[in-house]
């Protein structure tokens, strides 16, 4: 993702930050992070590094910025919260540099057929799977508060925009954007992790250091063996604005 981000750039749903300075610790070049509530969310006491150089808040629907502001805008997990695509591409278009990226990572599209209580459900029956996999997409989950993992709340609902890559094309096409490159990444393992999640996993040094350990070696694996579409938990895609 760092090396389609460069100055001036954005950040949209940074949070408390933890996950900009994990990924760009070693380029400290994020102009702005924008956060719906980042009265709430952001205290810059505990950040290890200072990877964001100011904070704003806003919405989809009008982000506080100028037209053509930004050389490259980045989401992490963002883009599987958001319903309304129409708004939110146009004002991506909007305020991103003809030529200009936007590099985003979410869920694959077949992300919860990967879930293991999808996989062996199906062993014994096609429906039971169907089932279940419907029931995993829609349900609360106790791990992240009993928040649903769709519903419409536009803030905290996930998982929604469930694409293939050729779907992602063509949305993008729709957008005025032209999808350049793509990557999936964690496959079966973060897959076992969403279950694990949904079932209460609570986290202590003596569950979250394995699970953090073996999704390291996975993807350490995944740069040597690349996932096909159909095996991946997540996908990285970066778009450019169309000149």
């Amino acid at each position: 993702m760092g090396s389609f981000i460069s100055e001036p750039s954005l950040e949209i749903g940074c949070g408390s930050c933890e996950t900009t300075n994990m990924i760009f610790r070693d380029k400290k070049n994020v102009t702005f992070g924008c956060e719906y509530f980042m009265n709430n969310f952001h205290n810059t006491s505990g950040e290890m590094y200072r990877v964001i150089h100011h904070y704003v808040g806003g919405s989809i629907s009008s982000l506080p910025f100028s037209s053509n502001a930004f050389q490259s805008v980045y989401m992490v997990h963002i883009i599987d919260h958001i319903s309304l695509l129409d708004i939110w591409f146009k004002e991506l278009y909007r305020i991103l540099k003809p030529g200009g990226f936007l590099v985003m990572d979410t869920y694959s599209k077949y992300v919860f057929d990967l879930l293991p209580g999808v996989r062996y459900r199906s062993f014994i029956s096609k429906k039971w799977a169907l089932n279940y996999k419907t029931w995993r997409e829609t349900t609360e989950n106790p791990y992240r508060g009993g928040i649903p993992l769709k519903s419409d709340n536009e803030y905290y609902a996930t998982g929604r925009n469930l694409f293939t890559i050729e779907e992602w094309k063509e949305t993008g096409e729709k957008y005025g954007f032209h999808l350049i490159e793509h990557h999936f990444f964690t496959g079966k393992l973060f897959a076992l992790f969403m279950d694990l999640e949904y079932r209460g996993y609570y986290p202590s040094i003596t569950s979250t250091l394995p699970i953090y350990m073996a999704i390291d070696e996975t993807i350490k694996s995944e740069k040597t063996s690349t996932l096909s579409e159909e095996d991946a938990g997540n996908v990285i895609l970066v778009f450019q604005k169309k000149c």
